[in-house]
């Protein structure tokens, strides 16, 4: 919850510029990445996650947030710090930052 309305709204206007710097990411990745054969396959596993992910977040957040206000906050801190080490990872190792555009296979 946030403590007033202007709060609320830039704490909204961040989540849609991160939704649409991250958006992209797993389609780039599958077309590079996947065969024409399996592009189908890969495409409906990033819909399915996307989803899934849709339906139960609200579910588990709401069930933590009944234990205690700051459970979704810390429990979310978990993918969101690893995230931000695997973008560092792949900021740093050689051929990372080009990861997604060109296809990583010999």
């Amino acid at each position: 919850t946030s403590p007033n309305l202007t709060m609320a709204l830039i704490g909204s206007l961040f989540f849609l510029m991160a939704y649409g710097c991250a958006a992209p990411t797993a389609p780039a990745i599958m077309s590079t990445e996947s065969t024409e054969a399996t592009q189908g396959v890969a495409l409906s596993m990033v819909l399915i996650g996307g989803q899934s992910a849709y339906i139960l977040a609200p579910n588990i957040l709401g069930a933590l947030f009944s234990y205690d206000m700051s459970y979704p906050f810390l429990v979310s801190l978990i993918p969101c710090i690893a995230v931000f080490i695997a973008m560092l990872i792949l900021h740093f190792i050689p051929g990372g930052k080009t990861a997604g555009q060109v296809p990583l296979r010999l």
